[in-house]
């Protein structure tokens, strides 16, 4: 082999090599992480919110009304306005 084609057989590989880095993007960038493993699973989502049936003092009906977890606000969904929670009931009769 002649020094012309050890050069040229030099320069390919340097030009695949090149392209092979510039496709994967390697190094990868900072903040870039693998997937989780496949046995990894997330955990079921939380329901921020108890649905409940009550009267909705606004409307005069029964409608589902939902109480937050975080707040503890009873709040009608058809009309978004807030409702007497029925928890809140004093039941002792004094």
């Amino acid at each position: 082999m002649s020094g012309f084609e050890t050069a040229l057989a030099g320069a390919v590989a340097v030009v695949g090599v090149s392209a092979v880095v510039l496709a994967r993007g390697w190094p990868a960038p900072a903040g870039k992480h693998r997937a989780p493993h496949p046995s990894v699973r997330p955990g079921r989502p939380v329901e921020a919110m108890d649905k409940v049936a009550a009267r909705c003092e606004v409307e005069n009906r029964v409608t589902i009304h939902a109480r937050t977890h975080v707040t503890r606000s009873f709040v009608c969904m058809d009309c978004l306005n807030p409702s007497t929670d029925p928890l809140n009931y004093d039941t002792t009769g004094s």
